[in-house]
């Protein structure tokens, strides 16, 4: 039996809506500004970076919103990740060395660390990798998830993870609270 772990969307219409004030804001500025000052002027040239980096921020947040697969698949074959920058996919759990809930950058996070860590950097996009290094220097771990994106308890999560990977009652309840 496989256990879906759904995305919480609420960050993504947030963004949605800030980016797209944003957006208005600046595009009112820039086509106020489009005759008089020529384009190459500094403020002009940061009006319209800020522009097209809200643009891309809008059309993430959109992208994110139509996404129908769930952020974590627990199966009893392995975790199934379509939700961390690594996006590894099937992650077998005799690839699973060790998952904990610690708080990372604010936030607390779901940690998997795998036998694998180049396995991890090779199977993200290339615009992802150095966050991935980065990631795996600073926590040890190569799949990091922030648990505000998951509409899903974490501590049950936690259980249900340890309980898959064979640990000890007494051990996931020390990992949890560390």
């Amino acid at each position: 039996m496989a256990l879906k772990i759904p995305r919480r969307n609420f960050l993504h219409y947030r963004n949605l809506l800030l980016s797209s004030a944003a957006l208005l804001y600046l595009g009112l500025k820039l086509y106020s500004r489009w005759d008089t000052i020529p384009l190459y002027d500094w403020y002009s040239l940061m009006l319209l970076l800020f522009f097209v980096v809200n643009m891309v921020v809008v059309a993430n947040s959109i992208r994110q919103l139509f996404k129908t697969s769930p952020a974590l698949l627990i199966t009893d074959e392995g975790m199934v990740d379509y939700i961390s920058p690594a996006r590894m996919g099937l992650i077998p759990w005799a690839n699973v060395t060790h998952a904990e809930i610690r708080q990372y950058r604010g936030y607390p996070h779901l940690l998997v660390s795998i036998t694998s860590n180049q396995q991890a950097i090779n199977s993200a996009r290339l615009i992802n990798r150095y966050l991935i290094k980065q990631t795996i220097k600073k926590t040890g771990a190569a799949i990091i998830v922030n648990c505000a994106m998951l509409d899903f308890d974490r501590d049950q999560l936690l259980d249900e993870i340890m309980g898959k990977l064979g640990k000890p009652m007494l051990d996931r309840h020390l990992i949890s609270e560390q």
